[in-house]
C-alpha cells in the first residue's frame, strides 16, 4: 500500500487535520475484493461507500461513455482524447473506435490491457497508466465515434478470430454496424452498448 500524508492548516503554524491518501492497486477481480482490501487497510467508510454503490448482478447492464471534454466534445487534429466509461455492475469492456474514414479499431482490450474488467459504478479512464500510448487524433477531420460493449462474462473467444487478434489498428472489412451484429449474436451473456459521437476539426 502506498500512502501519502498531508497536513491541512487553517492558520499559519496551526495543524488542523491530517489526511492520508491511499493509492488503490489495480487488478481486483470484482467489487467484493475491493471492499475486503479497503477493510484490510482500515478504510471502513470507503468500503461502506463501495457497498452502497454496488450494482445488481442479475438485472440489465447499463454502460455510459464520456470524455475528458464531456459527452459532446469537439477536438482538433493532434489533440489527445481520454475516454471515461462507467457500468452499473462489474463488467468486461470491449471498445471500438470508429474513425472519420469509416475504419474501425479495437482499442479495448489491447496488448497492454488484455482483459478489461471494471468495477460497478466506478469510472474507468483510458488510455490509463498501464497502456503505453496516447489516443492522438489524426486526419481526416470529421465525425468520429466510440462504441463500448459491457458484458457480464469474458466474450473475447466469441468474437471473430481477426477481431480477437488485431488491436490498435484498423480491422479490415468491419464497420460499426458489424460490431453491433457480432455482439448481438453472442449467447449466454448479458450485454449493453453505449455510443459516443464527437467532432474532429482541422
Amino acid at each position: 500500500v502506498y500512502d501519502a500524508a498531508y497536513s491541512i492548516r487553517q492558520d499559519v503554524g496551526e495543524s488542523a487535520a491530517h489526511v492520508t491518501l491511499r493509492l488503490i492497486p489495480i487488478g481486483f477481480a470484482n467489487s467484493a475484493h475491493l471492499v475486503l482490501w479497503l477493510e484490510d487497510v482500515s478504510c471502513t467508510q470507503q468500503a461502506l461507500a463501495v457497498l452502497g454503490n454496488l450494482g445488481t448482478t442479475s438485472g440489465a447492464i447499463d454502460v455510459e461513455i464520456s470524455t475528458d471534454k464531456g459527452k459532446a466534445p469537439v477536438y482538433s487534429i493532434g489533440e489527445n482524447v481520454e475516454f471515461r466509461v462507467r457500468a452499473n455492475q462489474d463488467a468486461y469492456l470491449y471498445c471500438f473506435y470508429n474513425q472519420a474514414d469509416g475504419k474501425v479499431v479495437r482499442i479495448l482490450p489491447n496488448r497492454f490491457a488484455p482483459s478489461v474488467r471494471v468495477l460497478a459504478n466506478f469510472p474507468h479512464h483510458f488510455p490509463d497508466d498501464r497502456m503505453r500510448f496516447n489516443l492522438t487524433l489524426s486526419s481526416p477531420p470529421g465525425k468520429e465515434a466510440i462504441a463500448c460493449f459491457a458484458t457480464d462474462r469474458d466474450v473475447m473467444n466469441d468474437l471473430p478470430i481477426d477481431v480477437q487478434s488485431i488491436d490498435l489498428a484498423p480491422l479490415a472489412g468491419y464497420s460499426h454496424d458489424d460490431m453491433n451484429k457480432i455482439f448481438g449474436k453472442i449467447s449466454n451473456a448479458r450485454i449493453a452498448v453505449s455510443n459516443l459521437n464527437f467532432t474532429v476539426t482541422d
